[in-house]
């Protein structure tokens, strides 16, 4: 009996050895059976704690990321949100212990749905009635009779502020073309023509002091879908040189009429003409407390003839300092310098350069001489160096020709100040 007790145990050891070595579980591993501590205990929320008791009876919380940065404070030391116990206004620590918050959720758009083509939509009202005339012509003449026409929206698609749209029967086959509820821009470059809403848009935006990224707001608000900031910024650029074209064409014709009204009067030297220059800044005081040099970075000088009373504009120049794509450039590593160190630089002057009326009333002189205008007299500031700046465009073509200063006298009176010929 002994011996085959022994033989017993021998084979359980040898069974054991063969089927390897089994490590000892943990205490904290779960064991099957096992019952958890809190189970059937029905904690207090938020929604079921009463005011009373929300101060004794301790509530552990998990919340989403934006609650917790709203309910967490941070730790001066590390700088870090706090996810232990708050503190209230007597310093005292609260009952309520927050678990680190999760990530924040991601929207899943594709999970969400949205009728398409709800909201309000800006048409014209001329290509809606030619749309509606053309399905009505075209629903009528096809192959399959539909008695009972019920038409919704087939597709649509949105141009910037403009929209395309095919129309489609509920009752059979028929489904429209796209048509384009807007009027267009004709242009000889490759690709579709522009609408003409956005570009109107972006020419009414020139005369406000918002730009393409607030303008956004108030089209959404209205119920309108926005267009993208890209494809307006596209439409800013396009709208923005046309702009100065119109101005430089304006500018020309009016400095023509002066011209003929000098004729009309009878004056001898009808090429002759009367400006006031003066320049504006976008600053309120020429130095800055932080940094060297001028606070102002971008400048404007503007020639008004004073020969009839409209005081029409006849000459305008920017000076910039602020050049967006640069800046991005520089932020990314790159070593470029403003301005003309890269493609599209909007920069004419130097950041570290001052601005300089001289400059700018020589550079409205320049395009003076290219239309045979000469300026015999100009009104400016006492302290200005505007008509310096019109004697220097003049003295290459023009070496004997002298520009008068007109300054304004504190008593009302104008004084007449002759500028010296000189080589500037």
């Amino acid at each position: 009996m002994k011996e085959a007790t022994f033989y017993n145990l021998h084979a359980v050891i040898a069974t054991e050895t063969m089927k390897g070595y089994k490590k000892k579980k943990k205490t904290s591993f779960f064991q099957p059976g096992n019952i958890p501590h809190n189970k059937g205990v029905r904690y207090l929320t938020d929604d079921t704690l009463p005011i009373s008791r929300a101060a004794s009876v301790p509530v552990t919380r998990r919340m989403e990321a934006d609650k917790f940065s709203l309910i967490a404070v941070t730790n001066p030391t590390n700088g870090l949100l706090q996810s232990a116990q708050v503190p209230d206004c007597h310093a005292k620590l609260g009952s309520a212990k927050l678990l680190q918050a999760p990530s924040k959720s991601k929207l899943d758009l594709k999970k969400i749905e949205l009728n398409e083509h709800d909201g309000t939509h800006m048409i014209c009202m001329k290509k809606n009635v030619e749309m509606w005339n053309d399905i009505i012509h075209r629903h009528g003449h096809q192959l399959n009779k539909c008695d009972r026409p019920e038409f919704q929206t087939a597709s649509e698609r949105k141009w910037g502020l403009a929209w395309k749209q095919s129309i489609m029967c509920k009752n059979c086959s028929f489904k429209s073309l796209e048509y384009k509820l807007y009027e267009e821009i004709k242009t000889d470059k490759p690709g579709p023509n522009p609408a003409a809403i956005n570009l109107m848009f972006q020419a009414g935006l020139q005369d406000t002091p918002i730009g393409n990224t607030r303008a956004r707001y108030p089209i959404a608000a209205t119920d309108i879908p926005p267009p993208s900031r890209s494809s307006m910024q596209r439409a800013s650029n396009k709208v923005g040189k046309a702009t100065v074209e119109l101005n430089e064409t304006d500018m020309s014709n009016k400095l023509k009429l002066v011209r003929k009204v000098n004729v009309m009067r009878g004056a001898q030297h009808p090429e002759q003409v009367n400006v006031a220059f003066d320049a504006r800044y976008n600053a309120f005081s020429f130095g800055h407390q932080k940094k060297p040099g001028q606070s102002s970075s971008q400048a404007v000088g503007i020639a008004c003839q004073t020969v009839t009373e409209k005081q029409y504009i006849v000459g305008s120049t920017i000076e910039n300092k602020l050049c967006w794509t640069g800046a991005w450039l520089k932020g990314k590593g790159f070593d470029v310098q403003c301005p003309g160190g890269h493609v599209n630089c909007t920069s004419n002057l130097s950041p570290v350069a001052p601005h300089s009326e001289y400059e700018m009333a020589r550079e409205i002189g320049n395009k003076f001489v290219l239309q045979e205008i000469l300026i015999k007299q100009v009104t400016t500031d006492g302290d200005a160096q505007g008509a310096a700046g019109f004697q220097a465009a003049y003295s290459i073509l023009h070496p004997m020709w002298e520009v008068k200063t007109v300054r304004p006298h504190p008593s009302g009176s104008l004084t007449v100040q002759t500028v010296q010929l000189c080589s500037i």
